[in-house]
This record gives structure tokens, sequence and C-alpha cells, in this order.
């Protein structure tokens, strides 16, 4: 019998395990936030935190408390660009980015 994993754990292993699979999300995630697809790009930063920084971590980086962080990221999550900045930032630091725009040169 073959085995299988829930999709959502195999994107969250996919990212843990590359670096460059996790860039990429990344990349894919601020694509997503400018392109005005709100939900799919907190769905795609909560998988970074998840898989990753962590909310714990997360919240110590942008001074954000950890629920308001989680309530953000939910999927009914309208996140300030203020707030969404510090995230951005932080995460893409924790990938190796130098600065959140250095995704995109």
């Amino acid at each position: 019998m073959a085995l299988t994993i829930d999709y959502r754990e195999g994107v969250l292993k996919d990212i843990r395990e590359n670096p460059e699979v996790a860039r990429e999300y990344y990349r894919e995630a601020v694509k997503a936030t400018i392109n005005g697809e709100t939900d799919v790009a907190n769905s795609m930063f909560r998988d970074l935190v998840n898989a990753g920084i962590g909310f714990q971590r997360l919240a110590a980086e942008t001074g954000i408390s950890a629920p308001n962080l989680h309530r953000a990221l939910s999927p009914r999550g309208n996140p300030t660009m203020k707030t969404f900045s510090k995230i951005a930032a932080a995460v893409s630091l924790y990938l190796g980015f130098p600065t959140p725009m250095g995704i995109f040169g």
C-alpha cells in the first residue's frame, strides 16, 4: 500500500527541507499580496511561518504578539500594511534574503 501524506503537510515538509523551495514560496506569497489575493497570501505566509521561523520567534522579531500574528494571517485576516511589512521583513531575513524586496533581484 502506498504511503500518503496530507497536502499541507507535504508543502510544509518541502519548505522546511529545501531552502530554495522556501524562497520560491516566499516570492509567490509576495506576488499574491501584490496582486490583491489576500487570502492566498495569508495562507502562504502562514505556511512559511509554521514551517520555519515559528509564531513565537516572529512575534519577538516583529514586536507583534503571537495571537495578533495568528489573526493577521488567518483566512479572514486583513493585516495592515505596517503589520504585513514587519511579517514579510522578518520572514525574508529568516530565509536569507538581505531585504524583503531582495527577492526580485
